[in-house]
C-alpha cells in the first residue's frame, strides 16, 4: 500500500498548492520496469507509479514530473523483503551489498533532476542492459534472468 497509495495520496494532497514550473518527484524502482521472481507486489506498485505520474504529466503540463528509477542501492531494503510465501528474507542481499552507495545515488539523481529529466534511471550498467533487453523481448530477458534469481527467493518457504 505505501509503495503506491502513499505516493498518490501525498501528491494529490499537495497538487492544489503547486504552480506552473513546480517539480513533482517520485521514486520508483528498476522493478517498476521489469520484475524478478520474488517481487510481484512491489513491482506492481512501482509500475503503477509510472502510469499515474505519466498521466499527471499529461494532465498538468505546467508541472515538471519526474520518476526516479534506482537500481540496487546499498541500503537494508532486503532485510524486510517478502518472498512468494509471504515470509521475510531477514538479511542484506548480495545485490544490495554490491549496490551503489547512497551518496552516489543521491548525487546522480539530483544532477538528472536539475537537468529536467522526466525519467531518471540511476542504475548500474548491468541493470540498464536488463531494462533494455526486457524492453526488446521480455521472454528472452526472463530466460536469461531465471538462473540469476535473487538469493532470497527460495529461502524461508
Amino acid at each position: 500500500d505505501i509503495n503506491y497509495h502513499g505516493n498518490i495520496v501525498l501528491t494529490l494532497a499537495l497538487l492544489p498548492s503547486l504552480t506552473d514550473g513546480d517539480q513533482v518527484v517520485v521514486v520508483s524502482s528498476v522493478n517498476g520496469l521489469l520484475s524478478d521472481q520474488c517481487s510481484s507486489a512491489y513491482s506492481a506498485a512501482k509500475r503503477a507509479l509510472h502510469g499515474f505520474y505519466d498521466a499527471l504529466r499529461a494532465e498538468q503540463p505546467g508541472l515538471r514530473v519526474s520518476v526516479v528509477v534506482p537500481g540496487y542501492v546499498r541500503t537494508p531494503i532486503t532485510v524486510n523483503s517478502i518472498n512468494g510465501s509471504g515470509r521475510t528474507f531477514g538479511a542484506l542481499s548480495e545485490a544490495s551489498l554490491r549496490g551503489m552507495p547512497v551518496d552516489a545515488f543521491a548525487t546522480r539523481t539530483v544532477t538528472a533532476l536539475e537537468r529536467g529529466k522526466s525519467l531518471v534511471v540511476v542504475a548500474s550498467t548491468r541493470e540498464r542492459i536488463a531494462i533494455w533487453l526486457h524492453s526488446l523481448s521480455p521472454r528472452v530477458f526472463y530466460r536469461i534472468a531465471a538462473p540469476t534469481a535473487p538469493e532470497y527467493e527460495n529461502l524461508n518457504r
